[in-house]
């Protein structure tokens, strides 16, 4: 509706809005001082820019939220992927396998799954826990055991129940993992669900949703869909946290003993293997890409780029690579951090993708078929660094090339499937090294590295890297002048 104080706006940046309120201002409020800072003019002025600042922020930051590839909190990314039968994947514990020294039963004992815990500290000085992933039996008399750790630490927390609706618990740890919680009401193991729409109001049910921050609400029904915990009821809620990346420890380093079982003392414990099979939780940006690409290949998965497509979308996957053999499609695939994926997170990817293959295909998901190679070179460092700065600094960036998992600056994966390492890659990176001179030999390899079949790739993990580094002197040349020299005219 029109008024007498009606401002037309052509523009929300500041410089317009400012210039057409000192246009307006100057119609009807003449006595207004609108260059003075201190005059009532100015601070209405200011007053009315500010506000209309902060609703156009507001009505934006609110509008945002209404689309995926806009929405910035991580609940409404939740929301719209939910839309899309898209779930954001959960952290992925590391995985490794460990030896156990303890004192020999007096007799057969089982201790339950996560009644050992290690400890190992990690590069930022803090701890890293891992538990066993099973259930381990201990005959008598035995001294020593194997069994697979996971990262992570057992946790519960406890509430009261106050018999109101949508009660909730925020949990205190943050880093809970899916799959991970049993919430128990009076002794009473309740059921997780995704939504309370087909909750009964005896439904003993819970919610489990991440917050913003971090950590984890467990929400209750209203007593229609869903039940509500009663009065006074003793809530229990047991669940794990993971690290993420940090659980990505080397071999040989998992050796503080944390915790277990009362039947015998456990001596000391070694990891025999570095971690693998990890993965962090999903972040907002990769699920905004891959939820919409899901909805795609809800139906059928067409061809072999499609399956590889899919498979990097599930949780822990790093990269994929598809092969028809005959009426199977051998998936090969590389877990996020590299390395050897677990039994666990094979036979995740081969569920999830056996539906969706044309009738008539299976599919079988195994490990990457790595290619190591061994790499020789003799450099000469230039002046002002240290031999053994050049050395590691070349060390790492053997590393990096060979690294399945490595990409340029355009996000391309440096390595591929099926494709040889071109030896003219290796010698390109050393020679753009400021630390070495470029009279270097590249002893091994010989030439390009080979991959035999379609299933092969690179891998710096296994690989041998030897840099033999020959200090920084400057060498010195002398000119050499001819033997019979002019030496003048008599």
């Amino acid at each position: 509706m029109a008024g007498r104080f009606d401002i037309e706006i052509a523009g929300l940046d500041f410089e317009t809005l400012l210039a057409e309120a000192k246009n307006f201002a100057s119609q009807y409020f003449p006595e207004w001082k609108l260059e003075d800072s201190n005059d009532i003019g100015w601070f209405i002025l200011e007053l009315y820019l500010h506000s209309v600042g902060r609703s156009n922020w507001f009505i934006n930051a609110l509008a945002q939220e209404f689309n995926l590839f806009t929405a910035k909190e991580r609940s409404s990314v939740i929301a719209h992927c939910k839309k899309l039968g898209y779930s954001l994947a959960s952290a992925v514990p590391y995985e490794t396998s460990v030896r156990v020294i303890a004192t020999p039963p007096v007799s057969q004992i089982i201790i339950p799954a996560y009644g050992i815990r290690l400890s190992t500290k990690n590069i930022d000085n803090k701890a890293v826990m891992f538990e066993n992933a099973s259930a381990i039996t201990v005959d008598s008399g035995i001294t020593q055991f194997e069994a697979v750790f996971v990262e992570g630490e057992s946790k519960e927390d406890s509430a009261v129940g106050d018999n109101t609706p949508y009660f909730s618990m925020i949990l205190a740890s943050k880093g809970a993992i899916d799959n991970s919680f049993v919430v128990t009401v009076n002794g009473t193991q309740w059921t997780e669900v995704n939504s309370f729409v087909d909750s009964e109001s005896a439904d003993t049910h819970y919610l489990v949703e991440p917050l913003e921050d971090g950590r984890t609400v467990i929400r209750f029904g209203n007593g229609q869909n869903g039940a509500m915990p009663p009065a006074n009821s003793a809530i229990i809620c047991e669940y794990r946290v993971v690290g993420e990346a940090r659980g990505n420890i080397k071999a040989d380093t998992l050796k503080t003993v944390e915790a277990g079982p009362s039947e015998i003392k456990l001596i000391s414990a070694t990891n025999l293997t570095d971690a693998t099979g990890g993965a962090d939780r999903e972040s907002l940006e990769h699920a905004k890409i891959y939820a919409p690409l899901k909805t795609m290949a809800m139906e059928r998965l067409g061809n072999l780029s499609d399956v590889e497509r899919f498979c990097e979308m599930q949780a822990g996957v790093a990269r994929a690579h598809a092969t028809a053999i005959g009426n199977v499609i051998q998936i090969s695939i590389v877990p996020d951090g590299g390395g050897v994926p677990s039994a666990g997170l094979k036979s995740a990817v081969q569920a999830a993708v056996a539906d969706l293959l044309m009738m008539g295909y299976s599919a079988s998901v195994v490990d990457p078929d790595y290619v190591t190679v061994a790499v020789d070179v003799d450099v000469w460092g230039m002046p002002g660094y240290l031999s053994s700065d050049v050395q590691s600094s070349i060390v790492t960036m053997l590393n990096n090339l060979f690294d399945p998992l490595s990409k340029d600056a355009n996000g391309v994966y440096v390595n591929d499937f099926g494709q040889a390492f071109p030896m003219n890659r290796l010698i390109s990176n050393l020679a753009n090294m400021a630390s070495i001179r470029d009279n270097f030999v590249v002893n091994e390899p010989s030439g390009d590295v080979e991959t035999i079949s379609v299933d092969q790739i690179v891998t710096n993990a296994g690989s041998t890297f030897t840099v033999t580094v020959h200090g920084s002197e400057v060498g010195i040349h002398y000119p050499k002048f001819p033997t019979n020299v002019n030496q003048g005219t008599e």
